[in-house]
């Protein structure tokens, strides 16, 4: 018997935006004594963006792709209407953690949907059956972001469509890529480091002027 229970796409909205005005309000109360909350009106039309973004097929929102949910059991899952070559799944081992993944190979690139972390040591087929959308990484031009942006694009455009204090880019020297994200976004963007070394903040973020001169987007992440 399963114990995993499918949540519905209402639910994991509101747990998502639920997130991001918790995250608010915590850093507003480091600040100041004045907890914020996030609106009803807010919320509304939080909720309306994602709906009406999640129409398209080919369009990576805050919370999925179309008929693809984060938090979804993966097994269940109805993929959009895409023209896919095929599609397999495979079992990924790391640091004593086993996930699944199951990649749409698309004409011109893939689309890996991720699960949820399992102890190896106490994995079993029933549990891998079970996961949970974890995570969506694109690695298609086919498939574009909610801001416009897709696999290819110059990391410039990120900068010339936000205002560049929006964007926060961490190096992870140890995959040989910088982070970027807009900020209150679940879309990450991941350019190549180009083997550079970074002069980093506090946080481990870089200033917009160290980024690689023609770095391009290599993959998107919806976690």
């Amino acid at each position: 018997m399963r114990v995993f229970r499918k949540i519905s796409f209402a639910t994991t909205l509101f747990l998502i935006f639920i997130g991001m005005a918790c995250s608010d309000q915590a850093d507003q109360q480091n600040q100041t004594e004045e907890p914020a909350v996030m609106e009803g009106n807010e919320m509304d039309a939080a909720l309306e963006a994602e709906i009406a973004c999640r129409q398209e097929p080919y369009q990576l929102c805050e919370a999925g792709i179309n008929t693809i949910q984060l938090a979804d059991i993966i097994a269940d899952m109805t993929i959009p209407e895409w023209e896919i070559v095929e599609m397999t799944d495979s079992l990924e081992s790391r640091n004593g953690y086993d996930w699944l993944i199951r990649t749409v190979h698309l004409k011109d690139g893939n689309v890996f949907l991720e699960g949820n972390f399992i102890d190896s040591h106490a994995a079993t087929d029933s549990m891998i059956n079970a996961s949970i959308l974890n995570r969506i990484r694109i690695e298609s031009p086919s498939i574009h972001s909610h801001h416009n942006l897709k696999v290819g694009d110059p990391v410039s455009k990120l900068a010339e469509s936000h205002p560049v204090e929006s964007l926060v880019a961490v190096p992870i020297p140890d995959f040989g890529v910088i982070q970027v994200q807009i900020a209150e976004s679940h879309v990450f963007y991941l350019v190549p480091d180009g083997g550079q070394t970074f002069e980093t903040q506090e946080d481990g973020s870089i200033s917009w002027d160290q980024m690689p001169a023609g770095a391009q987007i290599q993959s998107m992440v919806l976690m």
